[in-house]
């Protein structure tokens, strides 16, 4: 029975080293993980830097092309209104000409005048009598 016990202490003595280098072994494992995970964290901060880095010099490179775009089309704009000529303004009392000085109603009557050959004529509207009724 004694021999029994001393088998059991020792198997359990045995166990118990085995638990004590599973344990350090974990602690090394959990040791190397921490320090891969601060490696990983100190890539990610690296990376995250230089991300902010290229999206701040892209952002400063579009701002500098939109600038520069705009004081070119502020340049042409400025050399297209100098090379307008204007035309003259018309002298006082001078009626303005063409056919859209006219007023609509006048310019309707003349047409049905030289359609239907009287100003009066509603022949316009019957197109079936094409001289319209004579008053």
């Amino acid at each position: 029975m004694i021999k029994s016990i001393a088998g059991n202490a020792d198997s359990l003595g045995t166990s118990a080293n085995s638990l004590v280098s599973l344990s350090q072994s974990i602690s090394s494992g959990s040791d190397n993980m921490s320090e891969r995970s601060c490696s990983v964290a100190a890539a990610a901060e690296e990376m995250s830097a230089n991300m902010n880095s290229v999206a701040a010099a892209n952002v400063n490179m579009v701002a500098s092309a939109m600038e520069e775009m705009n004081a070119t089309v502020r340049e042409q704009s400025k050399r297209r209104r100098s090379s307008k000529t204007r035309p003259p303004a018309p002298e006082a009392g001078r009626p303005i000409q063409g056919v859209m000085a006219a007023p609509l109603w006048t310019r309707l009557a003349g047409s049905f005048i030289i359609k239907t050959g009287s100003s009066v004529s509603p022949g316009w509207i019957f197109p079936w009598m094409p001289c319209g009724i004579w008053f």
